[in-house]
């Protein structure tokens, strides 16, 4: 069996072979080695951490190996010290099994508890109906209110590091902990609020309608904490723990993370799917006009070519954005391309709980920094023309109903989180397995300035209307519907204007 140290696991990074053996010492038995079998990996952060199901004295474990060069010893100081503070408290999470450092004393590890036939809360939202989820969610409030009763603040609060074994939950990443002391009734107003808000921004805007009834049940946990009853305060918060979120994810769409994959020379620029590896989504990135030929012309265009392709058993559609002339090439040049826009913009829906076609990858053929000819490639999704089911279905229909809700749901969350979708012409949206998809999103932007997003949001919403004959029933209740939407959100608009 291959042995491992501490060079391996930085030279090898999210690509460990194992299984492999590493060689450790326990804290209280320095002078002893033991001998840690490394079976499958978790998580892998190259360079930082590595976290992997082990084989410890014939027992599975959970190991977490801190690798960062001169830091490793504070962080498996604070994993132990915050397993430590649960612990004590009486608040749930996997056994400390032992603690110390690789026998070349580069790094250090911390050995918890393994967890068996266990789900992550995402794991356990994602297969739940809508009363399942509601049950788990507020479970999960009720130890986020154990934990800030205690003083605890869990800083990392993302939805993997809550573990469900059965209908037992547990607390994951006890060095993200914070302890806040001095105060009998835990953690105060402020820092709880800013904490819950954390929590609920993990999901989709579809839950925000489930979080006042939350938020009670939080208060409810906490008589004697003075937690304010005003559940504004908390939507407020919300929606800015949301945009930080949304910065926090681009700065990481270009780059190499444990999701995706990116590759870049001197003549190309690539970002996909970890798991688009195989020889066709190979063959597809040497040559994607090849591939792209032998597909279903869906559109042939001057400003783009979409084809909808089969590679390696998986449907897809593909965009390729063109060059019309020798005047746009060299403007293209220096600007970001549209696939560059259209990943960032998807990926921007897709932590909204907007729906879109799932993205999957993105080519750029380069002149070293400058952009040439652009791909993106994403899920094919089947399903019904929004623009024959606006128009030709009768206004009074709950079918024809229900899709002018989900148009103005989906105006008024674009409208909240300042996005301008910038072509909202019917054939730019679908509607599939009951969702309202949002297609060709190359001119979307995020628009920062209060003022500029009112105007580019209302311009927006003029084109949708004028999809719609004037004076037919259609025109009149869109019309309708988007000037209440617009009256609803002008407060939110007002509020941004007043924090520019």
């Amino acid at each position: 069996m291959n042995s491992l140290d501490t060079h391996d696991l930085f030279a090898q990074g999210r690509e460990l072979a194992l299984p492999a053996t590493l060689e450790v010492c326990l804290a209280e038995t320095p002078e002893k080695v033991d001998t840690l079998v490394l079976l499958q990996t978790f998580r892998v952060l190259p360079g930082k951490r590595v976290v992997a199901l082990a084989r410890w004295k014939d027992d599975l474990a959970v190991v977490k190996i801190f690798i960062a060069r001169s830091r490793w010893e504070q962080h498996v100081q604070r994993e132990v010290e915050g397993i430590g503070l649960l612990l004590d408290a009486g608040l749930p999470t996997p056994a400390l099994l032992g603690s110390g450092q690789c026998l070349d004393g580069e790094s250090g590890f911390v050995l918890l508890e393994y967890l068996a036939e266990s789900d992550s809360v995402r794991e356990r939202w994602d297969s739940s109906d809508e009363p399942g989820r509601k049950a788990l969610l507020c479970d999960v409030v009720t130890l986020i209110a154990r934990c800030h009763a205690h003083g605890l603040l869990q800083k990392d609060m993302h939805l993997d590091n809550f573990l469900l074994q059965g209908n037992a939950l547990a607390l994951l990443d006890a060095a993200a902990l914070e302890q806040h002391a001095g105060d009998a009734e835990g953690v105060d107003n402020v820092n709880s609020l800013r904490n819950l808000a954390l929590f609920f921004a993990q999901f989709p805007l579809s839950n925000d309608p489930v979080v006042p009834a939350l938020y009670e049940h939080y208060r409810a946990l906490r008589p004697g904490a003075q937690i304010s009853a005003d559940a504004s305060v908390l939507t407020a918060l919300l929606h800015k723990k949301r945009m930080a979120r949304l910065k926090l994810v681009w700065q990481k769409l270009f780059r190499e993370t444990s999701a995706n994959v990116c590759e870049q020379d001197v003549g190309h620029f690539l970002v996909r799917r970890r798991e688009l590896s195989t020889p066709g989504w190979q063959r597809f990135i040497a040559d994607p006009d090849a591939a792209m030929a032998g597909g279903v012309m869906l559109k042939d265009g001057n400003s783009s070519t979409v084809v909808q392709l089969r590679i390696d058993g998986r449907v897809v559609v593909v965009k390729r954005y063109n060059l019309k002339t020798w005047w746009h090439v060299v403007k293209r040049l220096f600007m970001p391309t549209r696939a560059a826009r259209s990943w960032r913009n998807a990926h921007m829906l897709e932590l909204l709980g907007i729906a879109t076609p799932a993205p999957l990858l993105l080519l750029e053929r380069r002149w070293g920094p400058l952009r040439r000819e652009a791909w993106y490639v994403t899920e094919h999704v089947a399903g019904e023309e929004v623009q024959t089911l606006l128009l030709q279905t009768p206004v009074d229909t709950p079918q024809w109903q229900a899709l002018l809700g989900q148009c103005r749901t989906l105006f008024s969350a674009l409208r909240a989180y300042g996005i301008v979708h910038g072509d909202t012409k019917l054939t730019n949206f679908l509607l599939a397995d009951g969702a309202l998809q949002v297609l060709d999103l190359d001119a979307m932007r995020h628009e920062s300035d209060a003022r500029r997003l009112r105007r580019a949001s209302e311009s927006d919403i003029a084109r949708f209307a004028r999809n719609f004959t004037p004076g037919t029933p259609q025109h009149k209740a869109v019309q309708a519907m988007l000037s209440e939407m617009l009256q609803d959100t002008e407060h939110d608009i007002q509020s941004q204007d007043k924090g520019a």
